[in-house]
């Protein structure tokens, strides 16, 4: 039966399989495109949320983005190496909610939030604390979490003590080999989706 078989037929199955294993997607571990951070801090004890804006400049069109500080009181812009101040008060206790953003995307702005909650087994965000001693920060009951139930730090408590000032940095983790520490070095190599310097001032 084999000696019957056309050799062409062969030969244009072969190129059909090859074809199609090369239009296969596959997924990328790269990163997601992030070039908007925005903290929602509100206080438990009342009060207007702060609303904390850092902007990447290196991912805008010239004149896209506007760091005059009209968007309000309660607003902080900051760009890529500079440090976003947040004014906080002692003795508090504060609802924080970080949200990730794509403004470039070319459909409109892209909330790369949803996909970092979709994929939190491929996802950390870290709070790495510089010069603190008087300041915690646990995830929230609501957080969101993997399929390991390890939270994954999108909905987060911050707790105030005596005054003091310092440095929070902000770290989305792509691919982390841990999600248990308080340091960048403890998560391994795997790339920063974000990162972001906070200037803390407790007062």
């Amino acid at each position: 039966m084999l000696k019957n078989i056309n050799p062409l037929f062969i030969i244009a199955s072969l190129l059909i399989i090859t074809s199609c294993s090369k239009d296969d997607p596959e997924h990328s571990h790269e990163g997601e495109l992030i070039d908007k951070v925005t903290l929602t801090i509100t206080n438990q004890a009342g009060g207007d949320p702060q609303i904390i804006i850092w902007e990447d400049d290196d991912h805008a069109d010239e004149g896209d983005h506007d760091h005059d500080h009209d968007h309000g009181d309660d607003d902080d812009h900051g760009d890529e190496g500079e440090h976003v101040e947040i004014d906080l008060a002692p003795n508090s206790t504060y609802d924080v909610e970080v949200k990730f953003e794509n403004t470039k995307n070319p459909d409109g702005v892209e909330n790369v939030t949803l996909e970092v909650i979709e994929e939190a087994d491929e996802h950390h965000v870290l709070y790495e604390l510089v010069g603190l001693s008087n300041f915690t920060i646990v995830s929230a009951e609501d957080d969101y979490e993997d399929s390991e139930g390890n939270a994954l730090n999108i909905k987060t408590v911050w707790t105030t003590g005596a005054a003091e000032s310092g440095d929070i940095r902000l770290y989305l983790i792509h691919d982390p080999d841990s999600k248990i520490g308080t340091t960048r070095a403890v998560f391994g190599d795997g790339p920063n989706d974000a990162e972001v310097d906070y200037e803390i001032h407790i007062e």
